[in-house]
């Protein structure tokens, strides 16, 4: 299949004026309809006027409590589907040569409601083989979306110089070859986003064990962004190289948000930082997905088996790590930080902070390290919501956090941690060298439950009166409901 750039705008009207209507219909105040204008002779940047003539379009309408709606029709043809009941509708549309392939895919939603509304629907390639994601890479314009339609394995290291969007049209994988020990993408000073379309899923394979593997799934270079949405997974990559570390991802000087996708059973087992993602001087944002059953070890140390992030930027660069949502569990280093390792700059702690607003920390291990869920050292650290729970470590059993400027705990829940030293580790919490402990009107605080003590302070100011710790029960007692 020769390689081709499609991007077709599709205009969609949700009228409620029986005249807009196809055929004549009486609909109730709660019923619509969506018209869809099919791309004609003109629009689309690749295929010829006559290819494009020959294109059967189908378009695919779901709508509250999963009804769907279908028509077919020919290039340049108008589609009404009335009836449709008041509520948020997703409209697919598929472009589909005279084999009845499907060259090109499109989806967006429109709200059915008393007025009209407009959407549009950008349509992209749908991509087959590796021959045909090199050539649509290269053609794209910035902005555009590649859809995956089938699982693809990659041999060489794909260079991402603009803004684009993977997105999978079923459960495919791109994996890496059996000779290749490299990145399958290596993305440059531009936004790039994986996800995919409803309840599939994109994924992105090591096919682990290859001993050959010297880098990441994903490497994100200065001013890079990655997304990795939902339906996006990275699993099943061992990193074995003694640069870009990271067993799914490096980013150097960019950003990573994790808002849906997985990242699962990687591993980084050379210099053993980030069995997941290894970060340095970069932003990080997770507000959904999972993180999990990642590694970061090299025999006797290791840095982050979930998450390692190092900023170590010079005075006024300042790195935020922001956990809101989603779930970092059963990830595991001999070192420290079994969920996520934050090593902030030495020049100031206060240019370098970690919020944990939301999301669950359990069942990460920091073998012969501190802090099982958490190790934040040179940090700021904030928690107003979330919890951790389950994790184990030699000191710090769920956080430890040590040589920050301010400690703040405003809500949120330390529940069921435990250090595995004799006394005094901090089955909850270990807090070192810290200035102040800020903890007013934290009643939804807690920390309970945690073996061998819940708090260990060291050489910090301020207290912890108001926080929920040992048998006081906090508002939202979460500790001894749940963990």
């Amino acid at each position: 299949m020769k390689t081709r750039k499609t991007v077709l705008g599709i205009i969609i009207a949700a009228a409620f004026a029986v005249g807009f209507m196809a055929c004549s219909q009486v609909m109730s105040p709660e019923e619509g309809s969506v018209t869809v204008q099919l791309p004609g002779s003109a629009g689309g940047r690749a295929y010829t006027e006559a290819e494009k003539s020959t294109f059967t379009y189908t378009v695919t309408l779901t709508g509250p409590g999963g009804r769907t709606s279908k028509a077919e029709a020919a290039a340049g043809r108008t589609v009404t589907i009335g009836g449709l009941a008041a509520g948020l509708w997703t409209v697919e549309v598929r472009a589909l040569n005279i084999d009845m392939i499907p060259l090109a895919y499109g989806s967006d939603t429109v709200t059915v409601t008393a007025g009209n509304s407009r959407a549009l629907v950008k349509m992209g390639d749908i991509i087959y083989s590796l021959s045909q994601l090199k050539g649509a890479i290269s053609d794209a314009k910035s902005g555009d979306t590649l859809y995956i339609g089938n699982d693809i394995e990659i041999d060489v290291p794909l260079e991402i110089l603009k803004n684009l969007t993977f997105s999978s049209l079923g459960d495919y994988t791109l994996s890496r070859g059996s000779a290749h020990s490299n990145e399958l993408f290596q993305i440059g000073s531009n936004t790039v986003t994986f996800k995919a379309e409803g309840a599939n899923t994109l994924t992105l394979d090591g096919t682990n064990p290859n001993p050959g593997t010297q880098k990441p799934l994903i490497t994100v270079n200065p001013a890079g962004v990655l997304i990795l949405d939902k339906g996006s997974v990275l699993q099943n990559n061992e990193n074995r190289g003694s640069i870009n570390n990271g067993g799914a991802v490096f980013c150097k000087d960019g950003t990573v948000v994790v808002s849906g996708g997985i990242i699962r059973d990687n591993r980084d087992l050379t210099k053993g930082m980030g069995g997941g993602l290894y970060l340095v001087n970069s932003d990080f944002t997770m507000t959904a997905g999972e993180i999990y059953g990642n590694t970061a070890s090299n025999g006797g140390s290791g840095s982050g088996g979930g998450i390692c992030i190092e900023n170590n930027t010079s005075a006024g660069a300042v790195r935020t790590v922001t956990v809101s949502g989603g779930s970092i569990y059963n990830n595991e280093t001999s070192g420290g930080g079994g969920g996520l390792y934050y090593l902030g700059n030495s020049v100031g702690s206060s240019e370098n902070k970690m919020i944990l607003s939301g999301g669950l920390i359990y069942g990460n291990f920091a073998s012969t390290g501190q802090g099982g869920g958490l190790c934040i050292v040179n940090a700021d650290f904030t928690m107003s919501g979330g919890a951790v729970y389950r994790n184990e470590a030699l000191l710090g059993g769920g956080v430890f956090a040590q040589n920050g400027d301010i400690f703040t705990m405003a809500g949120g829940h330390i529940c069921s941690n435990e250090a595995l030293a004799v006394s005094s580790a901090g089955g909850g919490l270990y807090i070192d060298n810290f200035t102040n402990a800020i903890t007013t009107g934290a009643r939804n605080a807690e920390i309970k439950q945690n073996i061998s003590d819940n708090v260990e302070k060291s050489a910090t100011g301020g207290d912890f009166s108001g926080i929920a710790i040992g048998g006081v029960n906090g508002e939202n007692d979460i500790c001894s409901m749940h963990y």
